[in-house]
């Protein structure tokens, strides 16, 4: 329903490497705000341990959904400069030409500069809510299994959505 609305579409990614030539994506987290409602999906692409999470034919068809929306909604993310040259790079994105805003970029653009931009801090100074992040790169070291992986993409997702917000974007 995002494809259709034109809506704002928060999107996070979970890879394998911080190697933009290198990673494998293993989920797309999406989120928008649909008729009033926050949505956020994540779609998995592959295992922790590397094994495609779908057959040929419908990674085929969930890759071109995912192309659909990406392509024709407006983008946010936290550190979406990565993670757009990542679905550049493995063909879920067209091209970077058009509107979309990176929590990570606006951060650095602030009297905040000096402070760290990972978005576990950044969001931490939002809301009244638990850190869920800390060190982003150890999931694959920590036995993290495909369930917390999704959910931990989920959970970004939401955090990214809500802090770019109209009343969070002035502020970062």
């Amino acid at each position: 329903r995002s494809e259709q609305s034109g809506a704002l579409v928060t999107v996070d990614i979970e890879t394998n490497s911080a190697n933009v030539l290198t990673a494998d994506i293993r989920c797309v987290g999406l989120g928008a705000v649909v008729d009033g409602r926050e949505l956020v999906i994540v779609v998995p692409l592959k295992h922790m341990d590397g094994r495609p999470w779908w057959s040929p034919g419908d990674a085929q068809r969930v890759s071109h959904g995912l192309t659909q929306v990406l392509e024709k909604n407006p983008l946010a993310g936290h550190n979406l400069l990565f993670d757009t040259a990542v679905l550049l790079q493995r063909g879920l994105m067209v091209s970077r030409g058009k509107k979309w805003f990176d929590t990570m970029i606006a951060h650095h653009d602030t009297n905040h500069s000096e402070l760290p931009h990972d978005l576990g801090f950044v969001a931490a100074r939002f809301f009244e809510a638990p850190r869920w992040k800390e060190d982003a790169d150890a999931k694959a070291v920590d036995g993290v299994d495909d369930y917390w992986l999704h959910l931990y993409c989920a959970k970004d997702v939401l955090g990214e959505m809500r802090l770019r917000s109209e009343e969070h974007t002035s502020e970062l």
